[in-house]
């Protein structure tokens, strides 16, 4: 690989001048987690917004019509591309420390506002009980880490799934394949909460997969080993093909 610490460096630039989407993606994801139940939600938002910072340097190297300085750089193609999802793995470690560190502080911060509801044996004593926060929970650590894997799925998965078509079409005529992923995940995440306001059914697709709602412990933990162990596969599968792809499509590109 041809200069590979100097490509890395150009895309941590690339990336500097979108500073406010930054911020702008950690907030919707913590008001998100509201909706969702606390930091283990922000966990995953945090993940899916991550991913899609990625497509930024594919807009600025449009803008700037960078493709021309690409070619007369001391590098190759492959080793750009090779750059660009070395950069996408280093890149999720940051965030990954994020999104732990914050959701923890958030499910911390949950845990000493009181929760109480009426006893459903009421007028027996004590007419309201105490319902224990999530992180309060034996399992919230087996819980956190199974977020975590998915939060990787999805990281992975977003980025995986537009890189080649940035690379094929560009940042302008590939940026659909960008808000796809969050349109997804944030009809998945609020239309159950929004659902069950209603009165609806009160159906979340994240506790199933949890074991939230499990009627045995071992049914739970069943449910988050399986969530686990599809999650960090999807995670190392799908960026592996999408590197191939995207290095087939922006070979055959001209510049």
């Amino acid at each position: 690989m041809k200069n590979l610490k100097a490509l890395l460096k150009l895309d941590m630039e690339l990336i500097k001048p979108y500073w406010r989407w930054l911020l702008m993606f950690f907030g919707i994801s913590i008001l998100t987690s509201v909706f969702m139940g606390g930091g283990i939600a922000f966990i995953l938002n945090l993940f899916v917004f991550g991913a899609t910072i990625l497509a930024f340097p594919f807009e600025n190297v449009e803008k700037g019509n960078m493709e021309t300085l690409y070619a007369v750089l001391p590098t190759n193609r492959k080793s750009m591309i090779f750059a660009r999802y070395i950069f996408a793995v280093i890149f999720m470690l940051i965030v990954a420390a994020i999104a732990v560190g914050v959701g923890a502080l958030i499910d911390f911060i949950y845990m000493q506002i009181p929760n109480y509801v009426q006893n459903p044996v009421y007028p027996y004593y004590p007419e309201y009980i105490r319902i224990p926060r999530l992180m309060e929970l034996d399992m919230y650590a087996n819980m956190l880490f199974t977020m975590l894997a998915l939060g990787f799925a999805m990281y992975m998965i977003t980025f995986s799934v537009q890189t080649p078509f940035f690379y094929k079409y560009g940042y302008k005529k590939g940026r659909i394949f960008m808000w796809i992923p969050i349109i997804v995940i944030m009809l998945v995440s609020l239309v159950p909460s929004i659902v069950s306001m209603v009165d609806g059914p009160n159906i979340n697709l994240f506790n199933m997969m949890l074991g939230v709602n499990a009627n045995t412990p071992e049914l739970a933990q069943q449910a988050r080993l399986i969530t686990t162990l599809v999650s960090l596969g999807a995670g190392i599968l799908f960026p592996i093909g999408s590197f191939f792809l995207s290095r087939k499509m922006y070979l055959r590109k001209d510049i």
